[in-house]
């Protein structure tokens, strides 16, 4: 039968104060999950503690075939880690989507992708995407760390284009790359 899908659907001004204010995804099946044609806008992610996630969409531990998105839109969301699409321990695709205005105080304006430790082999591909005018303290566009062995990042035909690192009053927190941002554990012998 193929992935289950999200197609054609508009996901505006919801709230949440955890995990992805328009679509959270977590433990999909081995098929993955498909979401194409879909508009993720003005959604919010915050909390009093800071760590909410998300503010259009956040992807949690799926595995396997992992998260399709595709041709969708992310437009002016905002959380307190990544603003519009979170990625964690988690493979998938984004591919031919638009990420604009979005925001954060901390990482990822656009999006963050992230593994831990011990959540090895993970493959995420970004081709064909727009990054335009989104925010954050560490990669305005896209802000990635990798803390897994064996994880790929493939980023291609993609443009960035006026995103920012702005000082956000969070403590602690410096300034790094307005439209891509990596961080690698670092490895000892």
């Amino acid at each position: 039968l193929g992935a289950p899908a999200i197609r054609h659907c508009t996901f505006r001004q919801n709230v949440c104060f955890g995990l992805g204010a328009g679509l959270y995804v977590s433990g999909i099946g081995a098929q993955g999950l498909v979401v194409e044609h879909c508009r993720f806008e003005k959604n919010l992610a915050v909390n009093s503690n800071g760590d909410a996630r998300g503010g259009g969409m956040d992807v949690n531990n799926v595995k396997n075939a992992g998260v399709v998105i595709r041709e969708c839109f992310f437009i002016e969301n905002t959380g307190d880690w990544t603003g519009g699409l979170g990625f964690q321990n988690s493979n998938g695709l984004v591919e031919g989507t638009t990420f604009s205005g979005n925001l954060t105080k901390r990482q990822g304006g656009a999006m963050r992708v992230g593994s831990n430790a011990g959540n090895d082999n993970l493959t995420l591909k970004v081709r064909d995407c727009t990054f335009e005018n989104n925010k954050a303290s560490f990669g305005g566009g896209i802000h990635a760390l990798l803390q897994s062995k064996k994880c790929v990042m493939e980023i291609s035909n993609t443009k960035f284009l006026g995103n920012a690192v702005e000082d956000m009053q969070v403590s602690g927190w410096g300034q790094g790359a307005g439209g891509l941002s990596f961080a690698f554990p670092a490895t000892s012998s």
